[in-house]
């Protein structure tokens, strides 16, 4: 439920419910946690949004996803040499991974969110 309220644009919605999910869990996979770092990055909590993501990262330390979104969330505070690290990470997991496809797959219903996110992750230097 918190995925499909962060699509669609309902972030406040999505955070409470991936809190919900990772409480309920006494093992959360990574994914309750980067839709997390998302949900709180379309927020403009980036704070918060870098520390789910580093909990993504210590579960699963190469899910690209958790990466993207993680640098995506130092890239919009501010944290350029953190958010160019987890870009290396990104193209260490994926090498071939573009922005550009990235953008077409994320299934966002509001645009400005795609592009606040794909704009994030240019500036942490990934094309």
């Amino acid at each position: 439920m918190g995925e499909v309220l962060r699509y669609a644009g309902r972030h406040e919605e999505a955070i409470a419910m991936c809190q919900k999910a990772i409480r309920l869990n006494p093992f959360p996979p990574s994914w309750y946690y980067f839709g997390l770092t998302n949900a709180y990055s379309l927020t403009g909590q980036y704070e918060e949004a870098i520390k789910a993501g580093k909990k993504a990262i210590h579960i699963d330390p190469n899910n690209m996803v958790s990466r993207v979104f993680l640098a995506a969330a130092y890239s919009l505070n501010g944290q350029e040499e953190e958010a160019r690290i987890e870009a290396k990470e990104v193209l260490r997991i994926n090498p071939h991974f573009s922005v550009d496809q990235w953008g077409k797959t994320i299934p966002y219903k509001i645009e400005e969110d795609r592009k606040l996110i794909i704009d994030a992750l240019r500036k942490a230097g990934l094309k």
